[in-house]
């Protein structure tokens, strides 16, 4: 019974394990949309594990979250999860952050104001990202 309550975030976890990095073709093919089906189902229990065990996850694992986070609408406990990553000082993690955060700004998504805040603070300290890098925060900034 417990196993089954869990099921859904066991699932995603289990498929984010086995995300190999950015040029891992199974994922970008196949895994990142079946993480994304099971994460749109996502219950506020399945939401709250994602939120208390990030942390402890892999610099892959945590990657591919916030990658499959660019396709879900936005929602209070997505604001916990981008706070508790923003404070990493893994680099490809934050480019993934910021990827994620473009995405919805150009779909049109609305943000709440405390999280586009909240944002505009973290992105302006921001440091040692190359020209390419650059860009995309100006981009966002301008976004924001």
């Amino acid at each position: 019974m417990l196993w089954e309550e869990f099921k859904m975030y066991e699932d995603y976890k289990n498929i984010l394990n086995g995300y190999r990095g950015e040029f891992d073709m199974y994922w970008s093919d196949f895994g990142i949309i079946s993480a994304i089906s099971i994460l749109k189902d996502f219950n506020s229990r399945d939401w709250q594990l994602l939120i208390n065990n990030i942390q402890f996850q892999s610099e892959n694992w945590q990657v591919a979250c916030v990658e499959t986070l660019s396709e879900i609408e936005y929602s209070e406990f997505i604001f916990h999860i981008i706070e508790i990553l923003l404070n990493t000082d893994k680099r490809r993690i934050k480019i993934a952050l910021l990827d994620t955060v473009n995405s919805w700004l150009t779909q049109k998504s609305t943000l709440p104001e405390e999280f586009l805040g909240m944002l505009k603070v973290r992105i302006n300290t921001m440091h040692d990202f190359d020209k390419l890098e650059q860009i995309l925060i100006a981009n966002l900034n301008v976004k924001l």
